[in-house]
C-alpha cells in the first residue's frame, strides 16, 4: 500500500506487484493548470504528452477522473508502472485530494500529493544534474503555488499561482481588461531580495522557441523576451488559443507566466535568463 498525504490527512491507494526492471517506468505530473506524463527507459526520460485540465476550480468525481485519467494514460502497458505527483490544486482541496486517491487506487496508480517544499527539492534536484544550469536559481510556478529555489538551499514559497493571477488582475479577460502592470508590480513585491540570475521551468524553452523569440544558447534576453510579452498582451484568447504550442487552454496562463518572467527579471535587476522545460519529474526520475 502507498500513502497518499495532504495537509494533516492521509488515504490509502493500492500499488500492485513491483514492475520489472527493465521495463519503462512513468510519471505522472497532475498539476493544477496541466497535466503531464513523462517516460523513464534506461537514461532516457522524455514527456509523452500533456493537456490543459486547470483541476483547480473543477468540480468532478472519482468515476469522471478516473476515466480521464484512463485515456490520458492510453498506451502505457501496466498502469502499475504509473507513479502520480499531485500538487497544489489537490492540497487546497482535501475533498479533490480524496478524489484522487478514489480513481489512482481504482486504477492501481501510486500517487503523493506532495508539498511545496517537496516541490521545490525536485525541481532544485533536476536543475542540480544540468552542468549549465547548477547555479542558477529556479522559477517553479504553477496554477496554484510557486516555488523559488536557489542551488545553496534558499527556497522561498509563495501561496498562489497562474490561476490566481488571472482572476485577481482579469488576465484571461479581453486585452483591455487585463491589469498586467498591476500583475507584475504584486508578484515582484513577493518575491525573495537574494533572486539573481534564473531558469524559468516547465516548458518555456518550447513556448519561446515556438513564437521564434530570440535565444543565445541557454539564455534568452531580457529586452527579447519583453518585446515579445508586450506583443502578446494585445493578443485576444482566440489569438492565444490558436496559436498556442500545446493545447489551446494552455494558453490561458500565457499572460500571468509572462508577467511572473518580467516580475523576475524586475526583481533579480539581471538582464537574461535561462527558459527550460525541466519540471518536477525530472527530479524524481
Amino acid at each position: 500500500m502507498s500513502r497518499v498525504d495532504y495537509g494533516q490527512g492521509a488515504v490509502e491507494s493500492r500499488r500492485g506487484p513491483s514492475v520489472r526492471p527493465d521495463a519503462a517506468t512513468y510519471t505522472l505530473d497532475l498539476g493544477s493548470h496541466s497535466v503531464k506524463l513523462y517516460e523513464q527507459q534506461g537514461e532516457s526520460f522524455r514527456l509523452v504528452r500533456t493537456a490543459t485540465w486547470e483541476i483547480l476550480d473543477a468540480e468532478i468525481s472519482a468515476d469522471q477522473l478516473g476515466e480521464f485519467l484512463q485515456r490520458f494514460l492510453n498506451g502505457v502497458p501496466d498502469l502499475e508502472s504509473v507513479t502520480a505527483l499531485a500538487t497544489a490544486a489537490f492540497r487546497r482541496r482535501p475533498n479533490l485530494g480524496e478524489t484522487l486517491a478514489t480513481a489512482c487506487q481504482f486504477l492501481g496508480i501510486s500517487v503523493s500529493i506532495i508539498d511545496q517544499e517537496s516541490e521545490a527539492d525536485l525541481m532544485r534536484r533536476a536543475l542540480a544534474r544540468e552542468s549549465v544550469l547548477a547555479s542558477l536559481d529556479a522559477i517553479n510556478v504553477g496554477g496554484g503555488s510557486i516555488q523559488v529555489t536557489s542551488p545553496t538551499g534558499l527556497t522561498h514559497l509563495l501561496p498562489f499561482g497562474i490561476a490566481d493571477l488571472n482572476r485577481r488582475f482579469g488576465l484571461s479577460k479581453g486585452p483591455s481588461e487585463r491589469e498586467v502592470t498591476a500583475c507584475r508590480e504584486f508578484v515582484a513585491g513577493q518575491l525573495p531580495d537574494w533572486l539573481g540570475e534564473f531558469a524559468y521551468t516547465g516548458g518555456e524553452r518550447t513556448y519561446l522557441e515556438s513564437f521564434g523569440v530570440p535565444l543565445q544558447g541557454i539564455w534568452c534576453l531580457a529586452d527579447d523576451f519583453e518585446i515579445f510579452a508586450a506583443r502578446m498582451e494585445r493578443w485576444s484568447n482566440h489569438d492565444l488559443e490558436s496559436r498556442s504550442p500545446y493545447d489551446a487552454r494552455w494558453m490561458s496562463g500565457a499572460i500571468a507566466s509572462n508577467s511572473i518572467v518580467i516580475a523576475c527579471l524586475q526583481r533579480s535587476g539581471v538582464h537574461r535568463f535561462a527558459p527550460v522545460d525541466l519540471n518536477i519529474a525530472h527530479g524524481n526520475s
